[in-house]
């Protein structure tokens, strides 16, 4: 438990003891599409997931670490704003990493023998990398990602492993500094790397129902950027641009402040993890899909629409 104390402590003074040199060499001024409107220093998630990685070589667990490269070059394209070939051959190669160590793996190849391997693995190259890029796309308001994370990887932890809760320690620790209005952001670097580490917990699955419980704890984040994504990319727009769509964008531009929209989220969140620990499958879709019906009445009446 102190060392759980400890990271979270870690986490906190390094990230704020850098925010000067982020400042000096990473700072995001706003733009249209922005939430904020004064500039603020990105790529602080470096500090989450340069300690999240140390506990986890420690752990002997090897899905951080696997994770890490993607982060680094997330990092260079917090500075440089990478090409999406870069970033889309970065997680590819992560995924084929992860996949190669998980349990499902084994599951699939005798479950599905009939299909080559490759169709396997483009399968799983797809609906991975979707993952990892919609909780990028999550990261867009003051708390947002990282209180939904706390939220998941604290339940993931409970119900899977306990060796995740100094990950969500370090996480509390950063959002400290993320929560409205924040004084810094996590960037690419902490987002690709949170996207990518989920999915690496889901591909640890022992069985395809249980990875399918840990992907719906994410499913307010996720079904917000599949929604939007998928009208814009109905309508002729495209889906690569950065854009301002998200339901937690239209809400927050609406009439709900940042802190408002990042708890209605975690909230959804929670309910969704409760069902998890204290119910089942059948539950957690049932919540889903009222939280769905709730999200659509209140981008209705109180989200700017587009």
């Amino acid at each position: 438990m102190l060392n759980i104390i400890i990271f979270g402590i870690l986490t906190f003074y390094i990230t704020y003891s850098i925010i000067p040199i982020l400042k000096k060499y990473l700072l995001v001024e706003p733009n249209k599409r922005s939430s904020h409107n004064i500039a603020k220093p990105t790529a602080g998630g470096i500090i989450f997931v340069f300690l999240i990685s140390l506990i986890a070589y420690f752990n002997n667990d090897f899905i951080p670490l696997i994770c890490l490269p993607l982060s680094i070059v997330g990092l260079i394209d917090d500075k440089y704003d990478l090409q999406p070939f870069i970033r889309l051959s970065a997680q590819i190669f992560t995924i084929i990493l992860l996949f190669n160590i998980s349990p499902l793996k084994d599951i699939l190849l005798n479950s599905y023998s009939g299909l080559p391997f490759f169709l396997i693995l483009l399968l799983i190259i797809f609906l991975s990398s979707g993952c990892i890029n919609f909780i990028n796309f999550s990261d867009g308001l003051d708390g947002l990602l990282a209180g939904c994370m706390i939220i998941i990887f604290g339940s993931i932890s409970v119900y899977l492993d306990l060796n995740y809760w100094p990950y969500v320690s370090c996480l509390l620790g950063f959002i400290v500094l993320n929560w409205h209005p924040s004084k810094i952001f996590m960037g690419d670097v902490g987002s690709t790397f949170l996207g990518s580490l989920f999915v690496g917990v889901i591909l640890q699955s022992g069985s395809f129902t249980e990875a399918l419980k840990i992907l719906l704890l994410a499913s307010p984040l996720l079904g917000d950027s599949l929604i939007s994504v998928s009208k814009r990319f109905l309508s002729g727009e495209s889906i690569i641009i950065p854009h301002k769509s998200f339901y937690f964008k239209r809400l927050n531009e609406g009439k709900f402040s940042h802190d408002q929209v990042s708890m209605i989220y975690m909230l959804a969140t929670f309910l969704i993890c409760m069902c998890l620990l204290f119910g089942n499958l059948y539950w957690m879709i049932g919540v889903i899909i009222l939280e769905l019906i709730t999200l659509l009445y209140l981008e209705k009446k109180f989200a700017i629409q587009i």
